[in-house]
C-alpha cells in the first residue's frame, strides 16, 4: 500500500468525433472532469506527509465533478459535412 498520495487533476475535457463510420449521421461524445483531488491525511483528516505508517494511513478524496455528453448529427448542426480528427 502506498503511504503518501497527492493527486490533483483539474480541467480535463475529452471529446471524440466520428464522421466516417456513419457519414450520414456523424456524432460526438465525451466527458469533462472539473476537479479531482486525493491526498494522504493524518489521523485528524488534515492533509499531511506520512512519516510513520505504523500509526495508520488515511486518505481523503474530493467529490468528482464529471459530466458526459453525446451529440448526434454534428455536421448538420455546424453547417458542414465532415470533421477531421
Amino acid at each position: 500500500m502506498v503511504d503518501n498520495v497527492q493527486i490533483h487533476v483539474k480541467g480535463i475535457h475529452v471529446r471524440y468525433e466520428d464522421g466516417s463510420s456513419t457519414a450520414e449521421h456523424p456524432f460526438a461524445a465525451g466527458l469533462t472532469i472539473d476537479e479531482f483531488k486525493a491526498v494522504s491525511t493524518d489521523e485528524k483528516w488534515v492533509e499531511a506527509f506520512i512519516q510513520d505508517s505504523l500509526k495508520g494511513v488515511h486518505k481523503v478524496r474530493s467529490p468528482i465533478a464529471v459530466r458526459g455528453f453525446a451529440d448526434g448529427d454534428i455536421a448538420r448542426q455546424a453547417g458542414c459535412y465532415g470533421y477531421l480528427l
